[in-house]
């Protein structure tokens, strides 16, 4: 039988923090919520052990907006989609990652904000973002 949630309020160096799962000896397990007060960090996904398996994070930092949904070997995305608003771009990612960066078959898209014009697309390979021709 599976433990009720439970909801945790946590401080970190940057946010204040509420957990919502269900830890196991101290680590996070199974389905985990965890979002800042500010709205400006949330996380939904799931755990094994204290390790980020599958989710979604969302980050706003310093006006730029950061998305990322997939599978993940703890915080770094090794599968799947990242999303960056910034004031004038908007640059889709996805594919197969290392460190965050396209590294392997990937697609990338970078759109104007304001004109919706797109100013670069490429599907093929990567190495650390950078597109092999």
């Amino acid at each position: 039988s599976q433990k009720p949630t439970q909801e945790y309020l946590l401080k970190s160096k940057d946010y204040n923090l509420t957990y919502i799962g269900n830890p196991t000896d101290n680590k996070l397990n199974g389905d985990t919520k965890i979002k800042s007060s500010d709205g400006n960090f949330s996380l939904n996904g799931t755990y094994k052990d204290g390790v980020l398996l599958k989710g979604i994070i969302s980050l706003k930092n310093d006006g730029v907006e950061y998305y990322l949904d997939g599978e993940f070997n703890d915080f770094n995305i090794i599968d799947g989609k990242i999303t960056i608003i910034t004031n004038d771009k908007i640059i889709y990612k996805e594919g197969v990652f290392i460190d965050n960066k396209l590294d392997g078959n990937g697609a990338m898209r970078i759109e104007d904000t304001k004109t919706g014009e797109i100013l670069f697309n490429y599907s093929g390979k990567f190495e650390s973002d950078v597109p092999q021709y």
